[in-house]
């Protein structure tokens, strides 16, 4: 974050410098010089963050580790140096619930860490997401269904719009990579392959029967106008998400004239021109048409609109020329060129109906640009995005002096890697990370991008890229034009173009993290109808956090505003924390009464920790969880495993698997920092949790212990005996639960093997708690209980030595080595050693980094 000075100087030189400012200057033009002067100073006071994770393999086992190095870079340069000193990476199942969490420390823009898998965990595809809390301030995109179905209008923390869409937006810009997790591997049966494909939690709108054959159309520069030159997008998928390619498209009319026939270009997209011809017949006369195995399928165009601006690019090699159609348009039109969120042009284009202009590429940056077309109070008539490639990037390569033809068991691997800049030049103290795998378990998936597909274009754009590494094989005419073609169809903006001119307000939901906090809002607990507000006077607050060696952090401070904030040392793992809100008269009765108070006594005082919640989670691409074929079939064999069903159509519920297992306290901790702070009951939790993951609410609940042997809810009869009721008071006190976990159990459940989405129908949920021992309870304390997050551990990638002895049985390491912090001597030089496993014939080398000056480099190569 610039300071005050510097920031003032920024200014007075963008004024000096705009194009616009000679005199006399008209009105409008000083609104754009405002405009400008906005867009100049966005990035410079909000720089933008990105974060890349180079991953140990591509496919894992239950059993085995996730190993990961982040790289976290700015935006604008990708230069590794940014304000943020935190990293979330998050792990989510098939269901897309959370099952693990990491915090790291952020050093030179790098840290590195890891996910274990134990095989209580079900197989499925997983997501792995990482993200700073600045990230989660830009690009973000609401859910309307969730927020319609969590906010109140009761008075509560969620009645307002602003905290319900901080809970449950979906951001485009963070990392995501989904990986096939396979169930472990028993009796030594490689290379069998294993999952059980589980159904994923729709968070929107259940979604209409889908025709075989889904057409959508994308005109560009984002409107279709009517009765002047347009182009228009189309991508042609069958009703699973698969890319196809239908044996005739054509446009025609409604009396069955053809106007056009069209080609599918890459992916299933192609492009049409609407012509005067178009306008002729009419275009609501006019659709598509797909004939395609013995079926005919129409598609209604696009209705035009009567007022607007319509854009065409052409994107060559060294030149991009823009045509600019315009109709009933009155004022004058304005265009910015952005990169990176930074103004590189801007230019007055009058109001004339068809304009013309050119860039040289040699002027511009590699990578994602963004061109705006624009009036006087900012209004955004048309926009476009469009790829800049120069190969401008650091080289790795492989030095061939130890290379082997053979790969013997257990036998040393020795490897030496050179680095060098874009010039030729050695680069000395460059760090990199390595991962050596088995090529005979590689799974071949479509999502095999790299650093530089990543930060370049992945991370710019929204959506799955299918196979993002074809975009930069060649810069022939066909890859130029399947590139500019995802620009039009998978165009996400990461700059919002209004926010950064100040048309739109910018308040960020997170500062930009540079230790760990513990920080929140302290409100007057209402009444079951009463408006939650904050304390007329300030309160004070102690935060207390006790760590294994015995040494508690403990620190009271005041409110100010309502609102607190706790630096934390820098410590590792999980700790018990206990926080509590008081006024000075009331401190000692507080602490003496509690005894008396029971399990379920809430305090005066609501306690609303300010967490980072994590984004929604994304439905997934049909690519993400399918593999590539090789000659038809898959490399691999993989299974579904049998489903067992038992009467009236359920599936047994397998308590050793639960779809989600929260610690009991954490579980109550995360539901009042979401803000259900009212009636907390063993009985609402698993609503709220329910509620919270975006399940259906038609879910019928049951609430259980012992794996289901001890029914609670729904309620038992009344004419239970009065020793079942004590019974299950007993069970059900808060003191004795430790975990909360939940089981999806679908009416029919097997008709949903293989689908992506569970999409509608009334489902049962299994919430089981389950118990400490019996003299084992929590002890007594005073405020909440819940727990401190620090860094997460650092841990050893387990590399073997063979040099003095075998082992007793087969190795099968998938991954054979990783390193994480590799870093070049003074030439520019590396080398790694290493041990062969028992099967592997053929090893896949792949090295990831990026220089200090924001050059991306990687290899990826097969010995």
């Amino acid at each position: 974050m610039l300071n005050q000075h510097s920031v003032i100087i920024l200014y007075f030189i963008i004024r000096i410098s705009f194009p616009l400012c000679a005199s006399p200057i008209s009105q409008e033009e000083k609104e754009v010089d405002s405009l400008y002067q906005n867009l100049s100073l966005f990035s410079a006071l909000h720089p933008q963050e990105k974060v890349y994770l180079h991953f140990d393999n591509t496919s894992y086992f239950m059993r085995e580790s996730i190993w990961y190095k982040a790289n976290i870079v700015n935006a604008e340069t990708l230069i590794p140096n940014v304000k943020s000193k935190v990293l979330y990476v998050d792990l989510f199942n098939q269901e897309g619930l959370l099952v693990k969490r990491n915090r790291h420390y952020i050093e030179e823009g790098m840290c590195s860490g890891s996910f274990h898998l134990p095989d209580t965990l079900n197989a499925g595809y997983y997501e792995v997401r990482a993200y700073t809390a600045w990230m989660l301030n830009f690009g973000r995109i609401p859910n309307a269904h969730l927020i319609r179905n969590i906010l109140h209008e009761d008075g509560s923390l969620l009645s307002e719009l602003k905290n319900v869409e901080k809970r449950t937006s979906e951001v485009p810009c963070i990392f995501s990579r989904v990986f096939p997790i396979y169930n472990a591997i028993e009796n030594e049966e490689y290379p069998t392959k294993q999952m059980r494909t589980r159904p994923r939690i729709n968070r929107s709108h259940p979604k209409k029967e889908k025709q075989s054959i889904e057409v959508k159309f994308y005109p560009e520069g984002g409107h279709l106008i009517e009765k002047v030159n347009n182009r228009i997008a189309f991508e042609i998928r069958d009703k699973e998400g698969k890319v196809t390619f239908p044996k005739y498209i054509f446009i025609e009319t409604n009396t069955n004239i053809i106007l056009d026939t069209l080609h599918v270009i890459h992916n299933g997209w192609g492009t049409f021109d609407i012509e005067q011809r178009y306008w002729e017949v009419g275009l609501k006369n006019c659709h598509l048409t797909i004939a395609d195995q013995n079926k005919r399928y129409e598609y209604l165009l696009p209705t035009p609109e009567k007022a607007g601006v319509a854009l065409q690019a052409n994107i060559d090699k060294n030149q991009i020329d823009i045509q600019i159609f315009s109709k009933n348009i009155t004022s004058p039109l304005f265009i910015s060129l952005q990169q990176g969120g930074k103004p590189v042009h801007y230019q007055s284009l009058g109001i004339d109906d068809h304009l013309q202009l050119s860039f040289n590429t040699d002027s511009l940056q590699q990578g994602v640009h963004q061109l705006t077309v624009f009036n006087h109070i900012g209004h955004i008539l048309a926009d476009r995005l469009f790829f800049v490639w120069k190969q401008e990037m650091a080289l790795i390569t492989l030095q061939d002096n130890n290379i082997k033809d053979k790969h013997p068991p257990y036998h040393p691997e020795e490897y030496s890697f050179k680095i060098q800049d874009k010039n030729g030049k050695s680069l000395p103290k460059t760090s990199f990370s390595v991962a050596v795998r088995d090529n005979d378990i590689e799974d071949l998936h479509y999502s095999r991008g790299n650093i530089l597909t990543n930060l370049l274009l992945s991370s710019e754009i929204r959506g799955f890229i299918l196979s993002p590494e074809y975009y930069f094989e060649s810069q022939d005419s066909h890859h130029r034009k399947a590139l500019d073609l995802l620009m039009m169809i998978q165009g996400w903006r990461r700059y919002d173009w209004q926010t950064m001119a100040g048309v739109k307000s910018f308040k960020p939901h997170y500062p930009i993290e540079q230790q760990l906090q513990v920080k929140g809002t302290v409100y007057k607990r209402r009444s079951s109808s009463g408006e939650l507000k904050k304390w007329k006077k300030e309160v004070f607050v102690r935060c207390q956090i006790c760590y294994p060696n015995g040494y508690t952090y403990d620190a009271v401070q005041q409110t100010k505003n309502g609102d607190f904030s706790f630096d934390v040392i820098q410590i590792f793992g999980k700790h018990p924390m206990f926080i509590q809100a008081y006024k000075t008269k009331d401190k000692i009765k507080k602490e003496l009464d509690y005894h008396k108070r029971g399990d379920f006594f809430f305090y005066d005082h609501y306690v609303c920790k300010d967490r980072v919640f994590p984004p929604l989670p994304k439905q997934y691409d049909y690519y993400e969880i399918h593999e590539k074929d090789i000659y038809g079939t898959s490399f691999f064999e993989q299974s579904i495993d049998q489903v067992n069903v038992k009467k009236k159509g359920k599936i047994g519920i397998d308590f050793s698997k639960p779809d989600f297992c929260y610690d009991f306290i954490e579980a109550i901790d995360y539901c009042n920092d979401f803000g259900y702070e009212y009636n907390r009951s063993l009985t609402s939790i698993p609503f709220y949790i329910a509620i919270i993951t975006g399940n259906n609410q038609r879910a019928s609940l049951h609430i259980c212990t012992n794996n289901g042997e001890d029914e609670y809810y729904p309620p038992p009869p009344f004419h239970q005996s009065d020793s079942e009721k004590i019974r299950r008071d007993i069970i059900f006190q808060f003191k004795r639960m430790e975990n909360i976990c939940g089981y999806f159990d679908l009416r029919d459940r097997s008709r949903y093997i293989g689908k992506k989405e569970i999409q509608s129908g009334k489902w049962d949920v299994y919430a089981n708690y389950t118990q400490r021992a019996k003299k084992e309870y929590l002890p007594d304390m005073v405020g909440d209980r819940c727990y401190f997050y620090g860094y997460a551990p650092s841990v050893e990638f387990y590399s073997p030595d063979y040099n003095i002895q075998l082992p007793n049985t087969p190795d099968h390491r998938c991954t054979l080595y990783w390193n994480p912090n590799i870093r070049t001597d003074e030439n520019g030089n590396a080398s790694i050693y290493f041990y062969n496993n028992s099967t592997c014939k053929k090893m896949i080398i792949s090295a990831e980094g990026i220089t200090k000056d924001g050059q991306p480099f990687y290899l990826n190569t097969t010995k």
